[in-house]
């Protein structure tokens, strides 16, 4: 699974991430929230746009297959409507 992006795209995905980094810490939000909004940005700035939820599907699905779990694939609940929320919010 993956979000077929364009060089350009993850570059500014990352210049994004690094601003943001600089001028604040991750005390307040996680990293991953973060991550995905400046994804989610990076997109949308290029005119690549992906929906929110493809991103948090793509970054559900890495998070499984770094930690060894079985890959399922993430309900549409509740906890998903929060970090959808919090993506946006971020």
């Amino acid at each position: 699974m993956s979000i077929r992006s364009f060089t350009r795209t993850v570059a500014t995905g990352q210049v994004l991430f690094h601003r943001y980094y600089y001028s604040s810490s991750f005390v307040r939000r996680p990293m991953e929230i973060f991550a995905m909004a400046c994804t989610n940005l990076a997109a949308k700035i290029e005119e690549n746009a992906r929906r929110i939820r493809d991103v948090i599907n793509v970054f559900h699905h890495i998070k499984q297959v770094r930690s060894g779990k079985t890959i399922r694939p993430l309900l549409v609940d509740q906890a998903y409507i929060d970090r959808k929320s919090e993506v946006i919010k971020a």
